[in-house]
């Protein structure tokens, strides 16, 4: 018999063979090994240490008749190793073809370098198989390893090419919320990927995530499939024995306000929804054991089995109940940090209203009986800040009050005509902006203060903000810039390529989610904001005049703040996202510290008065004359 016909004869007859009968789960416990780099508890795999994940690589080992497997999921539970599980296992012991696909190829290749080739590297019955890289063999690569009786291909949900490169009976695609809407004109990644696995009998997928937006979610999408067994885990309370989810309206923490203002979390628990009794951390080894996924679709095939798990089911060691708790309260009037909370730490999706928004009705705070423009400051205003909006034919500006948590309080809003250009001289509208910062206001309880920041729109007019704001720099008076890009931080610091001035950028879609926020709070406390009676209608018309539209760019979804059909003037709101920026470049505020200075200020006598005006850097952390960083 010839060489070529043996060849023949063999590859038929192992296509032949019978799936083995070694589950993915015994593979893991016996041959796996977790690498130093990349791993929080390195050597040998134990399923033990996570016991929720067992059901889930049983779903994907070749003698269960599941085809698709779903795992929505907070951080810190183990659930991407099971994807690298799943390869090693096909690579050694059930020889298939397998795409691994992470959202973008740059991704996929480190994944490859970061996570695949130590895990080969480290595992002789892996390394015996696939060859080295270093060796320059070809059947080796950073995209492709090739494996006798099947081939693991890396790529990205970006690249049509690649998901299309092959066929695959296993198809394992990771964090697919990230993954593009179309890719290269072809349709959904994930869909494309699919019509590869097609014709194999008994193929899998594995798709794992972390949620995003609700509505657009593609692994809350999978989960909630009404093909799909929608599971949850429920674990025994040690005190009644009752099965039940560990959710976060049953967390209970113990607390205390620090003098920042800042919330230490001493202590977190779980409440039993039964007994009420406290369940503390020290159960929870045990409970994940005695653990059971509760399937909540009655009308689901079989053929897919999905599963939520959220990070409060993180083992003992890796993320704390007490670290979730404090996450909470670190995201607390902040959305961008709350989206993440809900995101990555219950593993559920944001939900956010296409054109969110809000109407002139929806503000608490407005009317209020205090008179800022006579220099009086409401009571728990503890510091000033003033952003100017420059426009072609006058400058716009508010100063703003704010006390401890962030409430905020409008003292003046202010028109100044006159042509921007004009920085110097009796008819230059910078005169108004001028006076105001050399003004002062006090009150019954607090002496005399001045603005501490100020912040001045250089999107336009340019040269002239700049003539403006360079001798004041030490008044930490400063140009900013804003950026509509998704993603940017509240504000970074740099400077101006021409100028020699401080630039200021500020990430406005973020900005703009937080002041609106705000402006929704109904109590009054942290975040919450004040008017006064005497703010003109217009004011709130323009604070209010734009939503938040979701659209498309290039496949992904992107969130932006626009106008409201009608709406033509939106100054108002620029001026509020610019005093945020203005108090949060003051730094880290001791608003205790403001206090008691306020107290021994009001007390003294005018010479000392003026001496601790002088020194009124005290309260912010990190402040250097001069620059203001």
């Amino acid at each position: 018999m010839s060489k070529e016909l043996r060849t023949i004869k063999k590859t038929w007859h192992d296509a032949l063979k019978p799936d083995p009968r070694m589950s993915l789960v015994d593979w893991s416990n016996q041959k796996r090994k977790l690498p130093q780099a990349s791993s929080p508890e390195p050597g040998n795999w134990r399923t033990s240490r996570t016991p929720y994940l067992a059901e889930i690589m049983e779903a994907l080992s070749p003698s269960s008749a599941v085809n698709g497997v779903v795992f929505q999921k907070g951080t810190q539970l183990g659930g991407t190793e099971v994807a690298y599980n799943l390869a090693g296992y096909c690579v050694d012991y059930s020889p298939s073809p397998i795409m691994l696909v992470m959202p973008t190829v740059d991704t996929a290749k480190r994944i490859s370098k970061q996570r695949l080739d130590p895990m080969i590297e480290l595992m002789p019955c892996l390394r015996s198989r696939i060859a080295d890289r270093r060796s320059r063999d070809s059947s080796n690569t950073i995209l492709q390893k090739d494996f006798p009786g099947g081939t693991l291909i890396i790529t990205g949900a970006n690249s049509a090419v690649g998901l299309r490169s092959m066929p695959a009976k296993i198809l394992i695609f990771d964090e697919v919320d990230g993954f593009p809407v179309d890719v290269d004109g072809e349709g959904s990644p994930i869909k494309l990927a699919e019509r590869r696995s097609s014709n194999f009998l008994n193929s899998k997928s594995y798709k794992i995530s972390t949620p995003t937006i609700k509505g657009r979610s593609a692994i809350e999408s999978a989960y909630e499939d009404p093909r799909a067994s929608q599971e949850k885990y429920h674990v025994p309370c040690p005190h009644c024995s009752c099965m039940q989810p560990i959710t976060w309206k049953q967390m209970r923490w113990e607390k205390t306000k620090l003098k920042t203002g800042k919330i230490l979390v001493r202590d977190a628990w779980f409440e039993c929804a039964e007994c009420r009794e406290p369940i503390g951390e020290k159960h929870k080894t045990w409970m994940l054991a005695s653990g059971v996924w509760v399937a909540n679709n009655p009308d689901a095939d079989g053929t897919i089995r999905s599963f939520h798990l959220s990070s409060l089911y993180s083992p003992v060691g890796w993320m704390s109940w007490k670290e979730c708790v404090e996450e909470w309260f670190d995201a607390q009037g902040d959305p961008k940090k709350l989206k993440v909370f809900v995101n990555t730490i219950l593993g559920e999706t944001w939900e956010e209203a296409e054109g969110e928004g809000i109407e002139i009705e929806g503000i608490s705070g407005m009317g209020e009986d205090y008179d800022g423009m006579h220099r009086h400051l409401p009571k728990g205003a503890l510091l000033l800040t003033m952003f100017v909006d420059v426009q072609k034919d006058r400058l716009e500006g508010e100063i703003v009050a704010h006390g401890e948590g962030e409430e905020s309080w409008g003292m003046e809003y202010f028109i100044s005509m006159g042509d921007p250009n004009v920085v110097d001289g009796d008819d230059s509208p910078w005169n108004t902006v001028r006076d105001r910062l050399e003004r002062k206001w006090s009150n019954g309880e607090i002496g005399p203060i001045q603005i501490a920041c100020t912040g001045v729109d250089s999107g336009s007019f340019t040269a002239a903000v700049y003539d403006f704001v360079r001798p004041l720099q030490s008044r930490r008076v400063y140009a900013t810039k804003g950026s509509s890009t998704p993603g940017q931080p509240l504000l970074k610091r740099g400077r101006a390529k021409r100028g020699a001035v401080t630039l200021v950028m500020i990430g406005t879609e973020g900005a703009k989610d937080l002041v609106v926020s705000r402006l929704k709070i109904a109590q009054e406390g942290p975040g919450f904001c004040h008017f006064p009676a005497n703010y003109p209608v217009e004011y709130f018309e323009q604070i209010t005049s734009e939503h938040a539209v979701q659209s498309y760019h290039r496949g992904k979804s992107v969130r932006k703040w626009k106008l409201k059909p009608g709406q033509k003037r939106n100054e108002a709101l620029d001026l509020r996202v610019g005093n945020l920026v203005a108090l949060r470049l003051l730094g880290d505020v001791d608003w205790e510290a403001l206090k008691r200075r306020a107290s021994k200020s009001r007390n003294k006598g005018s010479a000392k008065q003026k001496q601790s005006v002088k020194k009124r850097d005290s309260f912010v952390s990190g402040w250097k004359r001069g620059n203001g960083f």
